[in-house]
């Protein structure tokens, strides 16, 4: 879940991202992956991202349930939709920090965290009324992110 921003752009409506990555694990406290995903920003909007990212993690305790950090960097591309008028759009660099807890059973575990993400991305808008009038957006995504993981 990514929570939404007051303001007149988005109205407070939340978004969602969907993720998966793999990697290697060294030690409890450090494993290192890439990853790949869908972020929607703004629910029901044409502000689609795909990231690719780098992944770095670690447990604090080797019990099954505890604390946990990661963080997430790379590169979202993004998305044109022509449903809403969008004629230009080009990404950029992402970061995700988040903190969270693990639990559940030796073969299965799931995580449940909270970071924020901050994603960069512009946007080449027409309007509906005036083809020939753009209107350009430099966005900086600045999101809380609530998340829940399934690890295999």
């Amino acid at each position: 879940l990514i929570t939404g921003n007051d303001g007149s752009r988005a109205y407070a409506r939340n978004g969602y991202g969907l993720s998966v990555s793999g990697g290697y694990r060294f030690h409890r406290l450090l494993g290192v992956g890439i990853g790949t995903g869908f972020d929607q920003f703004i629910w029901d909007s044409g502000e689609e991202m795909i990231p690719i990212f780098a992944e770095v993690n670690g447990f604090l305790t080797s019990k099954l349930t505890t604390p946990y950090y990661n963080i997430q960097a790379g590169y979202s591309l993004a998305l044109e939709d022509e449903r809403y008028l969008q004629v230009d759009s080009k990404g950029g660099w992402m970061i995700y920090p988040s903190i969270g807890i693990r639990f559940g059973q030796h073969n299965v575990k799931y995580t449940i965290d909270m970071g924020y993400k901050f994603q960069k991305a512009q946007y080449s808008y027409q309007d509906a009324w005036t083809v020939t009038t753009i209107s350009d957006q430099t966005l900086t995504y600045k999101r809380l992110c609530l998340r829940f993981g399934i690890l295999l």
